[in-house]
Parts: C-alpha cells; sequence; structure tokens
C-alpha cells in the first residue's frame, strides 16, 4: 500500500520566505503584503511557509510588468 501511496504522490518545488524574498528581491514586510493581498499564494507544511517556485515566479513576472 505505501508504494502505491508513494508512487502517486508529486513533487511540487517550493521556495522557503527567505527564497522568495530573494527571487522577488523584496523585504519580508512586502513578501507579507503580497501574501495578505492575494497577490501570492502561501503553503503552511507542517508548520513551515513554502511558496510554489511557478507561483513565485509568476509573481515575479507581474511585479516586472508593473
Amino acid at each position: 500500500m505505501t508504494d502505491t501511496l508513494n508512487a502517486t504522490r508529486t513533487s511540487i518545488d517550493m521556495y522557503t520566505p527567505a527564497q522568495t524574498c530573494d527571487q522577488l528581491v523584496v523585504s519580508e514586510a512586502a513578501l507579507l503584503d503580497l501574501v495578505n493581498s492575494g497577490r501570492l499564494g502561501a503553503h503552511n507544511l507542517g508548520g513551515n511557509i513554502r511558496f510554489k517556485v511557478a507561483d513565485v515566479h509568476a509573481t515575479a513576472a507581474e511585479l516586472a510588468a508593473a
């Protein structure tokens, strides 16, 4: 059964908050504003906040276009 469960899991690349700030070139306060405004989704994984790499890249493109 465990092998079946492991076979169906997908890997999603995630950034830590510090990595996300580096990628977006923003402060932690600005990152929090992006999350609170709904412009960037955050995920709580066992008490650790993480950001999907694809979401961070999309947000970076959005910020660059602004």
